[in-house]
């Protein structure tokens, strides 16, 4: 989806990722991923994305498998939140609670 535009990863140092997930889906993203470190304490970072929108193309199109699959968190397989690749993550289908 980043490499559509159309997702983004928002940090804000005062949010915790499920305050910062909270506001992007209040915007209207579909999509909302909160981030956890290995002991699930929230990070302060959330990815939103527009899959299964009609501005999204190929597997995020509508209808298409990847629109109908948002992962609803990602735990850490490190100790922090201070992972750079998508490796670094283990993607749940469960959603966040506070």
């Amino acid at each position: 989806m980043h490499n559509q535009a159309l997702a983004v990863d928002v940090t804000v140092d005062y949010m915790n990722s499920v305050d910062v997930a909270e506001a992007l889906r209040a915007v209207g993203f579909p999509c909302v991923i909160t981030y956890y470190d290995r002991h699930r304490t929230p990070c302060h970072m959330a990815h939103g994305d527009l899959r299964g929108t009609n501005l999204a193309v190929g597997p995020y199109a509508p209808g298409a498998h990847r629109a109908l699959n948002c992962p609803g968190m990602a735990v850490s397989r490190t100790e922090t939140c201070e992972n750079e690749t998508r490796a670094q993550w283990d993607y749940l289908r469960e959603r966040s609670s506070r």
